[in-house]
């Protein structure tokens, strides 16, 4: 991997936690490679579920941020309860629900900052009294709980995160109802643990311990509020009863029919009986919560995706701008060329530019990033380097000049592999600086006569100041074509997973005779492979050749 492509992946692993659903280990994304979700063996990581589909969803880690992407899949894949478009990557943050049926995942990217519990086994008592409670079966609330649920539906009109609804659902739980702590608790799959995502006490604030009953979890798992009384006083030997526990609710908060969290409360020992309207009144409590907390995310969804496609647009409309025609003829040079803007990025940069009558110059080049910082790099590149090859005529002093203007300007962790060539019509030489680029043929004769791997590399532009680009000059006759194409050619996957790679791009271009039919030809074959229009990256093939 070069330096541009390993600048191009996030810092920090993904991580999928289980909150619902069948037991699934933790599931780690790296953030080198795209990483496939789905039935099929062939997957990175496999979810052995008939509603899953084979290759049901990718993730992607481009440019300091992570991606999701339903790959067509038959029952969709839902990120905070809105369903995705398929093939339209969507920006994911910490905290997102990724739903894959029958699991839901909690999507993390800083592990260890949230406090955690063991749940207490109070199975072996038979003393404890285990209760469903049912909505449709729920008493009146009083007028004084009216109030405060209705000042709770006003307060969340204002809240702007998750963080401050779950603290507002347990301060507002425990408003006048002897409960003596609340919480919202996530499970850990079939695991014992649980995370607590907010937790206070009536007396205290967020200080003391919190254990909470198995019992009560488990059942409150099947979608419907229990409650936890003791019909007689506990034999202090058994497990929960060291803690004394006379009253406990247990709701789940669901979105999107999912369960994604539960509100718990109790009381101990000898804090004040809970009142006999507080469990009507907790439920209601979390019902308002479930639906502000299904609106929050979907609304941060909606948010991504609208600022992630308005991105991407000002970036293709900028990168069309610049780029020259499909085809055309420069100095006596033929050249073609197909683009295909990516899903993610809009960094591809053409050049083709006559210098004088018998020499002119070709460039391709890819800008790390995504979205319109990677389209600002792109314009801001393409432009200073058709300036400076018309000014210097030379392509070491070209890039040099690049270089210093990307180091001097750009933002940190951006970066443009390139590769630059200024061809003679009347030596028939080409002078080639490839810096951090190296995707590129020379072919005659069905033959592939040589591969740009094969040479030496400088790194890309942007990187250190003053770094010396050295330029070759090698013989280009009438009878080659070279052969240019960007990573998203050669990286594209398959709806299988599987990439296209040179060697593919290799035999095909060894197989037709012209420039034209090289760049037609490769591209339709990357679209046909990805079985989509839609790529993961831009895609830029291009051929040149001396005009007959």
């Amino acid at each position: 991997m070069n330096h541009a492509e390993e600048s191009q992946q996030v810092a920090t692993p993904l991580r999928l936690e289980a909150v619902s659903g069948p037991e699934i280990a933790l599931i780690e994304v790296s953030p080198r490679r795209f990483t496939r979700l789905g039935r099929s063996a062939e997957c990175d990581f496999i979810l052995p579920d008939v509603h899953v589909s084979r290759q049901h969803a990718l993730i992607a880690g481009r440019a300091n941020r992570w991606f999701v992407s339903d790959l067509h899949s038959r029952s969709g894949t839902y990120l905070n309860g809105v369903r995705l478009k398929p093939n339209h990557p969507t920006p994911v943050e910490h905290g997102d629900y990724l739903r894959i049926d029958p699991w839901v995942f909690r999507i993390s990217l800083y592990p260890g900052r949230s406090r955690s519990t063991i749940t207490v086994d109070d199975r072996i008592n038979p003393q404890m009294s285990v209760e469903t409670l049912h909505p449709f079966r729920m008493r009146g609330i009083a007028h004084r709980r009216l109030t405060l649920l209705l000042d709770f539906a006003s307060r969340i009109t204002e809240i702007s995160n998750d963080n401050e609804l779950i603290e507002a659902l347990v301060n507002y739980s425990l408003a006048d109802t002897g409960f003596g702590r609340a919480a919202i608790v996530q499970t850990r799959g079939s695991s014992d643990e649980v995370r607590i995502l907010a937790f206070r006490n009536a007396v205290g604030g967020e200080t003391g311990d919190l254990q909470i009953s198995s019992s009560l979890l488990q059942q409150a798992s099947e979608g419907n509020p229990v409650r936890l009384s003791n019909m007689t006083r506990f034999d202090p030997t058994r497990s929960i009863t060291r803690l004394d526990i006379h009253s406990a609710l247990c709701v789940p908060l669901a979105v999107d029919g999912s369960i994604l969290a539960y509100l718990y409360l109790d009381a101990r020992g000898r804090e004040s009986h809970v009142t006999s309207d507080a469990n009507d009144y907790c439920i209601a409590l979390a019902h308002l919560g479930s639906l502000a907390f299904s609106s929050l995310k979907r609304k941060e969804v909606e948010l991504r995706q609208m600022e992630l496609e308005a991105q991407l647009s000002q970036a293709h409309e900028a990168q069309q701008l610049l780029l020259p025609p499909a085809r055309g003829t420069v100095s006596g040079l033929d050249y073609a060329m197909r683009i295909r803007p990516g899903m993610l990025v809009a960094g591809d940069l053409f050049i083709a530019i006559p210098l004088d009558e018998d020499r002119a110059a070709i460039c391709i080049g890819d800008v790390v990033g995504e979205g319109v910082g990677a389209g600002m790099v792109m314009a801001g590149t393409q432009s200073h380097l058709d300036l400076a090859l018309r000014c210097s005529k030379d392509a070491a002093s070209a890039v040099d000049m690049v270089n210093d203007y990307l180091v001097r300007h750009s933002s940190s962790g951006c970066f443009v592999s390139l590769w630059t060539g200024v061809f003679d019509r009347r030596n028939k030489t080409v002078t080639i600086v490839d810096a951090g680029h190296g995707h590129w043929f020379i072919v005659s004769d069905g033959k592939c006569q040589i591969d740009g791997t094969d040479w030496s590399r400088g790194i890309p532009l942007g990187i250190y100041d003053n770094f010396d680009f050295q330029e070759q000059t090698i013989p280009f006759t009438s009878d080659q074509r070279l052969i240019l194409f960007s990573d998203g050619i050669v990286e594209q996957r398959s709806p299988m997973g599987e990439e296209f790679s040179r060697t593919r791009v290799k035999k095909l271009v060894c197989g037709t005779s012209d420039a034209y039919h090289d760049a037609d030809t490769v591209m339709n074959s990357v679209l046909a492979f990805a079985c989509t229009d839609s790529l993961s990256d831009d895609a830029t093939i291009a051929s040149i050749q001396w005009h007959e």
